[in-house]
């Protein structure tokens, strides 16, 4: 997971609410730095969760699928997560 965070553009939706305060206080959750707070993470629990959701029957609907496959999408999904939170 750190790798992916380190590698992650900072205008992504994840890291620049990092910029709040507010919310940095939530994720932290008493650490002083993401470092810490990911050393608290069970690795099997997320592990098991993304196995669950990989084996999961949840049904994406045709329409919905034609969207992810959009080479556009990530930056599109980028865009609306960011006029969302400016609400």
């Amino acid at each position: 997971m750190g790798k992916t965070l380190t590698h992650m553009l900072p205008s992504t939706p994840l890291a620049s609410n990092l910029e709040q305060k507010d919310y940095e206080k939530v994720i932290l959750n008493g650490c002083k730095s993401l470092e810490e707070r990911f050393t608290q993470m069970d690795c099997r629990l997320i592990w098991d969760q993304f196995k669950q959701s990989r084996t999961s029957s949840a049904v994406i609907s045709p329409p919905i699928k034609k969207i992810i496959a959009q080479p556009a999408f990530p930056q599109l999904l980028c865009v609306h997560y960011a006029a969302c939170a400016s609400l």
